[in-house]
């Protein structure tokens, strides 16, 4: 099952974090990941996260993820911020499952009033969510 890292970054030394972006697309590569997001405009749709610089690295597996993470190829790059800390940042992993409507996503026909909890947006595609 493949699985995807997420980072949250907050840059605080553009330049000195350079090194480190240079060197780290490589790493990814061979461990089997590549970058699905790397950076752009964050927009929260729910609750209050606000991400400085969001990136997601997509991986063939959990395992591979870690793998890559824990690699001394990695460990070099992040070795080349520790001198300088021109940033400070978040990772997780999250398995991908398979892409499906979960259990409470209704098609067209369904009613807002039959579910148990309303958005007062209206719902793309005139699906209702409940």
């Amino acid at each position: 099952m493949s699985a995807y890292v997420i980072v949250d970054i907050d840059v605080h030394d553009a330049p000195g974090l350079e090194e480190y972006r240079k060197q780290v697309p490589a790493t990814v590569a061979k461990y089997g990941g590549r970058f699905v997001v790397r950076g752009g405009k964050f927009e929260t749709l729910e609750g209050h996260w606000q991400p400085k610089r969001l990136v997601v690295l997509g991986f063939p597996s959990v395992e591979q993820a870690k793998r890559w993470y824990d690699s001394e190829e990695y460990r070099r790059s992040r070795r080349c911020d520790s001198k300088r800390r021109p940033a400070i940042w978040s990772l997780s992993t999250v398995p991908s499952g398979p892409i499906s409507p979960p259990f409470w996503f209704s098609t067209a026909g369904a009613r807002a009033a039959d579910c148990p909890w309303t958005i007062s947006a209206p719902i793309r595609h005139g699906r209702t969510v409940c």
